[in-house]
This record gives structure tokens, C-alpha cells and sequence, in this order.
């Protein structure tokens, strides 16, 4: 009988198989692969966007980075986020993203602490007049189904809660409607 590697030990050997990894790029989780991003998601005002990171071992990481592609216009004070939530739905850190919405290219989110085994979410929330334009993953045939084929809303890879001016917490993860990931990662 074989004994099963350890997570790091499997993704060290997908690395030597030439397989892609997170920790190619110097990643722990990722929602989606980048090279799965072709395409971009403009915001919507007043919608959380959340996008499920897969943590399956306990680390100490350094942010979470998320990419900004084409900058917001006139994003409103006070009501834009960056947002790591735990798998309960509570908020594990975030961040007033008014700034970080106002430029391209790659942005972090400061996170303290240890993560623990469990499926966290990443969330945007943009409120103001045109929304950041963010990478997701391509909307293949079958969009949001396709990708969380399977899944109870409580389970989704992407998703979305519209009407929000501030950060629920806890986020219903139940009551979100499916939708495509949003490219992040943890480092």
C-alpha cells in the first residue's frame, strides 16, 4: 500500500512534470489559472464579487494580489473594497480599494496572521460611476454554470451579492448568484 504525499509534496511534483502551479509564480492558492484569464469583467457598481481560494494546508502569507487591468472612473469614497473572507463568511482582512481602482496593473491586500486549512473567498466591491476592469477566467459555453457545475451556491468558485455600499460580514455565501472567478491569488 502507498502512503499519499503531502499537498506540498504533490504540488512540487506536478512543478517537475512540467505542470502549471500557483507556486510557479511564486503563488500558495489562485482562484483561477492567469493563463485562463483572457478576458476582463468591468465591475458593477454595488456588486461583491467573490472568488474561491483554496487553502489546504496552514502557512503565514505575506497579501493577496489582484490585477486591475483599465482603471475606475470616479469610484465613491469609502464604498470600494478589496476582501478576504474565511469560509464562514467572515471578513479576514481588507481594504479600502478606492486608490488601488484608480490604476492598473497588480494590487495586494496586506494579510497577517496564518491561514488555516479551508476555503476562503476573495471579494471586490466597486460603487461609483464606470467600474475596474478585472481578468477572469474566459466565460466558456455554459459561463457561470460550467464553472460551478455541481456546487451549491455555498460552494461557488465565482460568484456575486448585489446591493452592497460596505462589506457584509458574515457574507451568505448561499444567497450569491453564480458567476465567473475573478483572477487572485495568495502569496
Amino acid at each position: 500500500m502507498s502512503v499519499l504525499p503531502a499537498a506540498g509534496e504533490a504540488r512540487r511534483s506536478l512543478e517537475i512534470q512540467g505542470q502549471w502551479s500557483p507556486y510557479r509564480q511564486g503563488y500558495r492558492s489562485m482562484t483561477t489559472p492567469t493563463d485562463a484569464c483572457s478576458t476582463t469583467l468591468t465591475l458593477a457598481t454595488g456588486r461583491l464579487y467573490l472568488a474561491k481560494l483554496v487553502v489546504d494546508h496552514r502557512f503565514a502569507p505575506a497579501a493577496l494580489d489582484y490585477y486591475v487591468s483599465v482603471a475606475a472612473t470616479t469610484p465613491t469614497a469609502g464604498q470600494c473594497f478589496a476582501v478576504l473572507f474565511d469560509a464562514a463568511g467572515a471578513v479576514v482582512a481588507s481594504k479600502d480599494a478606492v486608490t488601488d481602482f484608480g490604476s492598473a496593473g497588480v494590487k495586494s491586500l496586506t494579510l497577517a496572521g496564518e491561514l488555516s486549512d479551508q476555503d476562503y473567498r476573495f471579494g471586490l466591491l466597486f460603487n461609483g460611476t464606470t467600474g475596474p476592469q478585472i481578468p477572469r477566467s474566459t466565460a466558456a459555453t455554459g459561463g457561470p454554470t460550467f464553472f460551478n457545475a455541481n456546487l451549491a451556491a455555498a460552494e461557488y468558485r465565482g460568484s456575486y451579492v448585489d446591493g452592497q455600499t460596505s462589506v457584509p460580514s458574515p457574507v451568505a455565501y448561499a444567497s450569491a448568484t453564480a458567476y465567473i472567478p475573478l483572477w487572485a491569488a495568495i502569496r
